[in-house]
C-alpha cells in the first residue's frame, strides 16, 4: 500500500507546484485550509521539502491570501507550522522576514483565554501559541532578527502569554521561556 514516504522526493515539486497554483487561483478558507495543511505536513514528514517550500515562495503567497486573516485557530495553526518548518533554514530568514511573517507569529501571541470553552479549541490554541514561541526561537538564533523582535515587542508579547491561566499543560510555558532564552541571549 501507500502507507510510507518511500519516494515522495519524486513528487514533492509537482506537489508544492501544483498546491501553489491552487493557492493562488482560490479564495476559498475551505481550499486555503487544506493546501496549508498539505504543505505543513509535507515540510514535517518530510524535512528535504522544507527547502523545496522555501524555494518555491509559496509562503508569501499564503501570507498574502484572504484567508489568512481569518479568525480560524486551525488555519492558523497550520501557517505557523509551515513558519516554523521553514524557520529551520538560515536562508529562508529574508523571505521571512519580507513576508510579514514576523509580525504574523507576533500576532499569534496575543491570545486571549477563548470565549468558547471546548477542549479541541483550547488544545489547538495551545499548540499554535508553542509553535509560534518555537518559531520565533529558531528565527532568533540571528542577532538582526533577535533585535528586530524585541523592537517589536516580543518579549512582552511572551511574557503576556505565561500570565494566563488557559493553559492545560507546560508545553505552552516551555516554548515561550526556550523562546524568551534564545532571543534574550542574542538580542
Amino acid at each position: 500500500g501507500n502507507t510510507g514516504l518511500e519516494g515522495i522526493e519524486d513528487h514533492a515539486g509537482n506537489i508544492l507546484y501544483s498546491i501553489k497554483g491552487l493557492l493562488c487561483k482560490s479564495s476559498s478558507h475551505e481550499t486555503f485550509l487544506l493546501c496549508s495543511a498539505t504543505i505543513a505536513h509535507l515540510s514535517t514528514l518530510h524535512p528535504p521539502s522544507t527547502y523545496l517550500a522555501f524555494s518555491s515562495c509559496i509562503l508569501p503567497c499564503f501570507l498574502a491570501h484572504p484567508a489568512c486573516s481569518s479568525s480560524s485557530i486551525y488555519i492558523h495553526d497550520q501557517l505557523v507550522t509551515i513558519i516554523a518548518n521553514m524557520a529551520k533554514l538560515p536562508v529562508a530568514s529574508a523571505q521571512i522576514v519580507k513576508c510579514k511573517a514576523i509580525y504574523f507569529l507576533l500576532d499569534i501571541l496575543d491570545v486571549r483565554d477563548p470565549t468558547e470553552k471546548s477542549d479541541e479549541l483550547k488544545a489547538a490554541l495551545e499548540r499554535t501559541v508553542s509553535k509560534a514561541a518555537i518559531a520565533l526561537a529558531r528565527l532568533c538564533l540571528d542577532c538582526s532578527m533577535a533585535a528586530c523582535v524585541i523592537k517589536l515587542g516580543g518579549l512582552d508579547r511572551l511574557a503576556g502569554v505565561t500570565r494566563l491561566a488557559m493553559w492545560n499543560s507546560q508545553t505552552v510555558s516551555v516554548a515561550v521561556r526556550a523562546a524568551v532564552r534564545t532571543i534574550s541571549s542574542y538580542g
